[in-house]
C-alpha cells in the first residue's frame, strides 16, 4: 500500500496543479492505486525469480 499511496500523492499533486475536477482526480486516485499494485505484484515477483534480477538474492522480500 506504500508504494500505492507514494504513485497516488504524486499524481494527485499533478492534477491540483493541473487544476483537475473533483471526479478527474478521483479517476486519477484510481489509476494510481492501480499502478502502485502492478508496480507491486511485479517487485515480488522478481523477488522470487533467479538472482541478480534486481541485484539482491532471491527470496530475500520472504526472509525479512
Amino acid at each position: 500500500m506504500k508504494t500505492s499511496q507514494l504513485f497516488k500523492a504524486a499524481i494527485d499533486w499533478g492534477a491540483i496543479l493541473g487544476e483537475a475536477s473533483d471526479n478527474q482526480r478521483k479517476v486519477l486516485a484510481n489509476y494510481a492505486f492501480e499502478l502502485g499494485q502492478a508496480f507491486q505484484i511485479r517487485d515480488d515477483l522478481l523477488d522470487i525469480g533467479e538472482k541478480g534480477e534486481k541485484g539482491r538474492g532471491k527470496g530475500s522480500d520472504i526472509k525479512k
